[in-house]
């Protein structure tokens, strides 16, 4: 590109794969075919790695869906247990055995184990993926600044 050999820049991004290619292809090609103004080349590389971000960013909706439900259900779980102990405290009366509680006890612990053990997970992996959107986009900003600037010093 800093030679001004748009065609061969455009024949080597386009042999990569991922996002970072897709957005300096569509700088190259809004530069070089369709000859824009900075201002539209600036626009057209926002809105390539807007939806690149988008889509890389997809799943990130389920995971998040996942470590919100999953203390919720392991909630759920114990206050069924509960119900369950106390109902079988009252079959019992007035002859309470220890015994009676711990089933409805233990139903309500293991489903509290399972949900946190769904969402912790879950929501650590959400933030390290969203961490990890976060550097991509600021490289994909820096990299867009590097193609406007290698842009007006390539040779004409």
């Amino acid at each position: 590109m800093r030679t001004g050999d748009f065609t061969s820049a455009q024949n080597q991004v386009s042999a990569q794969k991922g996002p970072l290619a897709r957005l300096i292809e569509a700088g190259l090609l809004a530069s070089w075919r369709d000859h824009r103004r900075d201002t539209e080349i600036e626009e057209e590389l926002g809105r390539v790695g807007g939806n690149q971000l988008v889509a890389m960013q997809s799943y990130f909706r389920w995971l998040e869906v996942i470590g919100n439900i999953a203390p919720l259900l392991g909630l759920l779980g114990t206050v069924m247990g509960m119900i369950t102990a106390f109902q079988q405290l009252e079959v019992a009366g007035s002859k309470v055995d220890p015994s009676i509680l711990a089933g409805g006890i233990w139903e309500a612990l293991l489903t509290t184990q399972v949900g946190l053990m769904v969402a912790i997970p879950v929501v650590t992996i959400l933030n390290l993926l969203e961490n990890r959107l976060d550097q991509f986009r600021q490289e994909m900003r820096d990299i867009s600044a590097r193609f406007m600037h290698a842009l007006h010093t390539a040779e004409k």
